[in-house]
């Protein structure tokens, strides 16, 4: 293989280039040559026996270089034919490791590992070998006529970079195979610089003829007119010829005819291809490229040495951008530039949402009131005051092309309705202060825009104005009626706005106002609008007060479905980009540009509108039955009574909820009372309570001897966590003895009565070991017997009951004292039927005591979920508590209270597994669909309170803790509102 002689620095190469580039003279230090790579001559070359297998790797090597083929990501499952034909390829590269796939070969790492480390150099050596010198510089490989002549490009051979196989060909045969694509990129060799350097067709005497299939007009006697081209790849200058006949159009449209647009429309001298022009169009809606960037590219595409060189040509393009881009909009829409425009002519509607007279279905009106949403608009008004303006206006007479048939509120619509109309009288705010109220700075001649959508994303048409400083009613009021005009026949609407708890007050008072000047102001019909189902965005919601939440919650609302209210803030989320253009534009052509954007967008969110709702429609076909199944479940267990009571409490709260005159006296019927609120002393006693049980007269129920001796056993664990903790004076220590005393008398009694029961049927199960031969601990359980009948190890005790560690220092007699009552509760034994070993359970004797301990420990493990499903709801309750206040009082207060629920939640987790346990030993399969394995991730809270409520909570399901509320049944009002606001 022939070595590889890189060129010299960078830097000394371009100033050899630009110094050839301008004076044209020889350069002394010659370059070094790039001699002609053998391998792809189909040398032979160790890794590539064949010229076959040299293709094909070259294939692979080449695209996988490209940016496209690296940019191309595939992941396991996708299918991409291209990548498949480059990984059949891989194995011919193999060496050493051949057969050994890397980890994942789809994944960006290894693509970029595998062409540093196998195909990097070939390709390098590839590009070195595009600039080598031609093999023979003497005759064109083309018609083979000698390279011969003065130094005007006859004496050497030209390549043109855009045509496919890069063929040399001498001046002529470049131009007789470029007649009809004179703006390609061409390069020559120059036998000084001894590189292939860049050149123009006009430089080899080109002249394009315009009207006569490339032929020089007979009529024309002018000289030809050198014309600055704005093409794909660049900006050149190309001698041009019109047709002078007498019949011909004018220059403009010849341009146009021959696939160019005129910069000026009486005698041009620059013109942009209708390519470039597409191209524009597309990438600024795309990627949001300003004309300035644009253009700039294209002169460093023509040269990246010195681009200052090219002619500057933003002006040009920026007017003739602005043209063209109107006149493809009228042609969309089948009509003429300069035609008079409907409102809203320009803008596309969206196919989804009702559009009267023509996609509504007959008898929508006889619709039952109940459905009337079926048939209602639902939109989203929201202020951006990123897409301001400058007070500069470069040109204050500046009305866009597409005035009143695009996005924006017609000029002339808005300047009547100002200046007929008062602004309304500031309101003073029931709810949070929020800069749409005109609570922020604002500057500039435009601060912003208000905009409108519908619930697709669809900008609607005539829906955005410019605002002079806040969100002034005025300006909302205006940009909702324009918008709504085509709307009216509608029984309905519904609409958000994170300001909807304040704008909608006085909405009809306003619009009764407006009313009054309305034959004066034109664009507008009527000022009576149809009923307006008022709502808050999803994002916006938690920011308002707890009294406008639930009369705006989207969660809530009849008709809301599964709308966010939020899409004009995914729309500014594309659009800002913008700003930084539009802001010094002249007012038409902002209005211009921004109309273009609305529009893309509209048509973007169009291109996959079907297949978003028809993924939608069968999710939501999913989530009814799935969400049916666990209404259904969830009922059953609170009871048809409470059921009915609130459906028809639902019922009348839904009718006044959509009614705004209803909402000053509106009580939120999703939560608990207040008044049925606990104090701090409550809180405090009902954790005591939960810590450790009485052992008054009251304190134990009696029952069965079974249930005596879990309550014993129980009651045995929680003294002994109190004597482990103990930290108390003397006189709670001995109330503690005493307490321990009293376990201990009633202990020794239920032993007595439980191992009497059982007695029986333990000895019976020992003479069933063979030979008399008893296994080390029998009868009762054993770890090795737990193994062999695979039950798990039992739950580890919550961290929070744990002994503590080294504290404070007890006295001898204190510490004596303690061992001894710890002493005092190890002394009886209360063996219940799990504690004893398998062969006794089996037992046909204690089949009976088995049932009815497993069923006691289902109790256990039902009031142990009642127990976390409760604290799990408080806790999060006082978490949100906790943000609305502040100091260190109330934050102290707060993390006491939370850190007692987040004990008692670990407490009823380990009580739930510690029932479980033992039932798995009766005989309970571990795959139990009822009493499941409780992990941490599933001990989430089930919201309750409306501030809790957060956005994709719709969309998430309930842990399997949730499916049973038998819980709430059983408490009255008083005892719900424990668990839920216990914190105030």
């Amino acid at each position: 293989m022939a070595k590889i002689t890189r060129p010299k620095g960078r830097l000394s190469t371009l100033n050899k280039l630009i110094t050839a580039k301008r004076a044209r003279v020889e350069v002394t230090e010659a370059e070094p040559v790039v001699p002609f790579h053998p391998v792809w001559a189909g040398d032979e070359d160790p890794r590539c026996p064949t010229a076959d297998k040299t293709d094909r790797a070259a294939k692979s090597s080449t695209s996988a270089s490209t940016p496209l083929a690296a940019a191309r990501v595939k992941f396991p499952g996708t299918v991409d034919n291209a990548d498949e034909d480059e990984d059949e390829d891989e194995d011919e590269w193999e060496d050493e490791d051949e057969g050994v796939p890397p980890p994942n070969p789809y994944a960006p790492s290894s693509r970029q590992s595998s062409f540093r480390d196998k195909y990097g150099k070939s390709a390098q050596e590839a590009m070195y070998a595009r600039g080598a010198p031609p093999v023979n510089i003497k005759t064109c490989p083309s018609c083979e006529k000698r390279l011969e002549g003065p130094p005007d490009g006859g004496d050497t051979l030209y390549r043109c970079d855009d045509c496919v196989g890069g063929a040399l060909r001498c001046r002529d045969c470049l131009l007789s195979s470029h007649t009809e694509r004179p703006l390609d990129r061409i390069t020559a060799w120059d036998k000084h610089a001894r590189a292939w350097l860049p050149t123009t067709f006009s430089s080899l005497g080109y002249e394009l003829h315009l009207g006569h299939g490339g032929t020089k007009c007979p009529n024309t006697r002018t000289p030809a007119r050198l014309m600055t081209i704005v093409h794909d790849h660049g900006i050149v200058k190309l001698p041009m010829r019109y047709c002078r006949c007498t019949e011909a159009p004018k220059e403009p449209f010849q341009l146009i005819a021959a696939g160019f647009w005129p910069a000026t429309w009486k005698k041009p001298r620059t013109a942009m291809t209708l390519g470039v022009m597409d191209t524009y169009h597309m990438i600024a809606r795309q990627a949001q490229v300003s004309v300035d960037d644009y253009v700039r590219h294209l002169a460093r595409l023509t040269d990246n040495v010195l681009p200052t060189d090219i002619a500057d040509r933003y002006r040009e393009f920026n007017n003739a951008s602005r043209q063209y881009d109107h006149l493809k909009r009228c042609a969309e829409y089948d009509t003429w530039v300069g035609d008079a425009l409907k409102n809203g002519q320009l803008c596309l509607l969206c196919p989804a949402c009702p559009q009267p007279e023509i996609n509504m279905r007959e008898g929508w009106k006889e619709r039952l009131p109940e459905y009337r949403y079926l048939d209602a608009l639902q939109y989203s008004i929201d202020g951006n005051f990123h897409l301001s303006m400058k007070d500069r206006d470069t040109d204050p007479l500046d009305v866009a092309l597409s005035d009143g048939a695009g996005y924006f509120v017609p000029s002339e619509t808005a300047k009547q309705f100002m200046s007929k109309t008062k602004a309304p009288k500031a309101e003073a705010s029931t709810c949070n202060q929020f800069g749409a109220m005109g609570q922020g700075k604002y500057k500039g001649k435009v601060s912003g825009v208000v905009g409108i959508s519908c619930r697709h994303m669809f900008m609607l048409a005539n829906s955005i104005i410019d605002l002079i400083r806040a969100e002034q009613y005025q300006f909302v009021d205006l940009a909702l009626l324009c918008t709504l005009q085509k709307y009216l026949v509608l029984l309905q609407l519904f609409g958000t706005y994170d300001i909807n708890c304040q704008y909608m007050v006085n909405l009809r008072k306003r619009l009764a106002d407006y009313g009054v000047v309305l034959e004066e102001i034109d664009g507008l019909q009527s000022t009576e609008l149809p009923q307006i189902i008022a709502g808050v965005g999803k994002y916006h919601l938690s920011m308002h007060t707890k009294e406008c939440r639930h009369k705006f919650s989207m969660h809530l609302l009849p008709g809301a479905c599964m709308f966010d209210g939020e899409p004009m803030e995914r729309i500014w989320a594309i659009l800002n980009a913008l700003a930084l253009r539009t802001k010094e534009m002249s007012g038409g052509h902002r209005h211009d540009v921004l109309n273009e954007h609305f529009e893309d967008m509209n048509l973007r969110r169009l291109q996959v509108l079907v297949k978003e709702l028809l993924a939608k429609y069968a999710n939501g076909n999913k989530r009814v039955k799935e969400i049916a199944k666990y209404l259904a479940r969830i009922e059953s267990s609170i009871g048809k009574n409470h059921i009915v009571a609130w459906r028809a409490e639902e019922t009348a709260y839904l009718k006044a909820v959509v009614d705004i005159a209803q909402h000053k006296h509106l009580k939120n019927i999703y939560e608990p009372p207040v008044e049925a609120s606990l104090t701090q002393k409550d809180i405090v006693e009902q954790l005591a309570a939960e810590q450790a049980a009485q052992l008054s007269g009251d304190g134990v129920v009696r029952v069965t001897v079974l249930e005596d001796a879990l309550a014993v056993q129980e009651t045995r664990r929680q003294l002994r966590l109190q004597v482990d903790t103990f930290t108390g004076t003397d006189e709670e220590r001995q109330r503690l003895r005493t307490k321990i005393e009293t376990w201990h008398a009633q202990a020794v009694r239920v032993s007595a009565e439980c191992t009497s029961a059982i007695s029986n049927s333990v000895e019976t199960a020992k003479l069933l070991v063979a030979h008399g031969v008893h296994a080390q601990g029998f009868p009762l359980r054993t770890t090795s017997d737990d193994r062999k009948c695979g039950i798990p190890s039992p739950p580890s005790p919550p961290k929070c009951d744990a002994p503590a560690g080294k504290g404070k220092r007890k006295r001898s007699r204190e510490a004596t004292d303690l061992t001894a009552m710890a002493g005092r509760l190890d002394e009886v034994d209360v063996r219940l039927p799990s504690d004893y070993h398998s062969v006794v359970r089996q037992h046909a004797a204690m089949e009976e005591a088995v049932a009815t301990e497993r069923r006691l420990r289902e109790g256990q493990a039902n009031e142990a979920l009642e127990d976390l499903r409760l604290h799990l709801t408080t806790q999060m309750s006082l978490a949100e508590r906790k943000t609305q206040g502040s100091g260190t009082i109330h934050n102290a207060a707060m993390d006491r209270r939370i850190h007692g629920k987040r004990e008692a939640i670990e407490r009823a987790k380990f009580a739930y597994r510690r029932a479980r346990h033992a039932m798995i030993v009766l005989g309970m399969s571990k795959k139990d669909r009822t009493y499941r394995v409780l992990k941490d991730e599933d001990c989430k809270a089930f919201v309750i309170v409306d501030e809790e409520v957060r956005r994709g909570d719709s969309k998430r399901d309930p842990t399997w803790i949730w499916g049973d509320f038998t819980y709430m049944g059983k408490l009255d009002e008083g005892k719900i509102k424990i668990f839920v606001t216990n914190s105030e």
